[in-house]
């Protein structure tokens, strides 16, 4: 059982997040980005994460990084932790956010 639960809007991210990677690095490092996204989420669920308030302003959305991509997830109100986005560092991360859930 899965201790942590992904919106639609991180599923989007994370395919394509494969589909980029396949394409440009092949299936080796498709799967092992692939594994490295799933041990992030794992700490997280697990709460074996350091909590990282993205800021004072929205202390309810937290962050972990990895690799090249950050994870955005909730814990307050949700039954479990709850990813709601993967974006690439080099995105305006702030935009983004914004433009899917007015926070930033």
């Amino acid at each position: 059982m899965l201790h942590y639960d992904i919106t639609d809007d991180a599923e989007a991210d994370i395919r394509e997040i494969v589909r980029y990677t396949l394409d440009k690095w092949g299936i080796a490092q498709t799967d092992i980005y692939r594994t490295a996204l799933k041990h992030t989420f794992e700490l997280i669920g697990n709460h074996d994460i350091v909590l990282r308030k993205l800021s004072d302003t929205h202390p309810d959305l937290l962050y972990a990084k990895c690799q090249h991509h950050y994870i955005f997830y909730i814990t307050e109100g949700v039954e479990k932790p709850t990813i709601i986005g993967v974006i690439h560092e080099a995105r305006e991360i702030v935009a983004v956010l914004q433009t899917r859930y007015g926070k930033g």
